[in-house]
């Protein structure tokens, strides 16, 4: 009877066996494990893998279907987050949102929220402001120290009464940078205006306003609101849900004192400027501020959801 040879799968070692023994158990001369014969091959039999290999082989491909798994999921969650933000530039450098609760989404700008509640928002959660004690704050930061400058947010308003959206300036301090609704500026009631200002820090008397007509915002619906500066061109520009509603030239490049507190829905009740202590009513949502004036495209590309 024919002879071939055949390797232990558990140690190795080469057996020479009759093909006679082919598909029958034998136990290994060596190890003395049982093993099964193979089928007698038509040419010399190659060492198989041993079982120590093939548990580490397992092993490293196990390993890399985690980390090609891992990286599908990665660069998934990227493309889901740049969906659902649509286009946020490079230059942004504060968001805050209900889901984040306090937290800067992009840096480490926590706000404190004072009776904020939550509820669904344009993306998300959304603050919720009474109109009467809801305010946040957010300590003076470097990061948020901007000349070129964009304020933006997501606005449910719930009345026609004068309110706040974004406002740099503390307690004992005139606002350098703002931006409100329902209002031309100082005490007027313009339901539906909106009116952004700001203020050079060598001199209160050097400012720019930029005022958008009433009924540009839509009472009781989501509204985009948007306001740029631009140091270069010195324009100040409006937009409401991505189309330009208003703009203003300043006749010198403002320098805005912006390391200061910045409030969002609400101005400080201590501050310099008439409607000190007046606050926003309704819901606000991923407030922004970018240090740089964002183009019309880009400011569409976030309005525009």
């Amino acid at each position: 009877m024919a002879e071939f040879k055949f390797f232990c799968p558990q140690c190795v070692q080469q057996i020479l066996c009759d093909t006679g023994y082919s598909g029958t158990q034998i136990n290994c001369p060596a190890c003395k494990q049982v093993v099964v014969v193979p089928q007698a091959p038509g040419s010399a039999a190659q060492p198989p893998v041993p079982a120590k290999s093939r548990v580490l082989r397992n092993v490293l491909v196990i390993a890399a279907a985690v980390i090609v798994l891992a990286g599908l999921v990665t660069v998934g969650w990227f493309g889901y987050s740049k969906y659902k933000r649509e286009h946020l530039p490079a230059v942004l450098v504060g968001m805050w949102s209900g889901e984040e609760g306090g937290n800067d989404s992009v840096g480490g700008n926590k706000a404190t929220l004072t009776d904020i509640t939550f509820a669904e928002g344009k993306a998300g959660r959304a603050f919720v402001f009474n109109g009467e004690t809801s305010l946040i704050t957010v300590p003076a930061s470097k990061s948020l120290t901007v000349s070129n400058l964009t304020l933006a947010a997501w606005i449910f308003p719930a009345d026609s009464q004068p309110r706040p959206i974004i406002e740099y300036g503390g307690g004992g301090q005139a606002m350098s940078i703002g931006l409100w609704i329902n209002t031309s500026g100082g005490t007027s009631l313009v339901p539906g205006a909106i009116y952004a200002a700001i203020r050079d820090r060598g001199s209160m008397n050097h400012f720019i306003e930029v005022k958008a007509d009433g009924g540009t915002i839509a009472l009781k619906q989501w509204n985009h609101l948007a306001f740029t500066y631009d140091t270069t061109t010195r324009a100040g520009i409006l937009y409401c849900n991505g189309v330009q509603v208003g703009s203003t030239v300043s006749s010198i490049a403002l320098v805005p004192r912006s390391f200061c507190q910045v409030n969002l829905g609400y101005r400080d009740v201590n501050s310099l400027d008439i409607l000190r202590g007046y606050r926003f009513s309704g819901l606000l949502n991923e407030i922004a501020i970018y240090n740089g004036a964002l183009s019309a495209e880009e400011i569409k590309a976030i309005a525009v959801k």
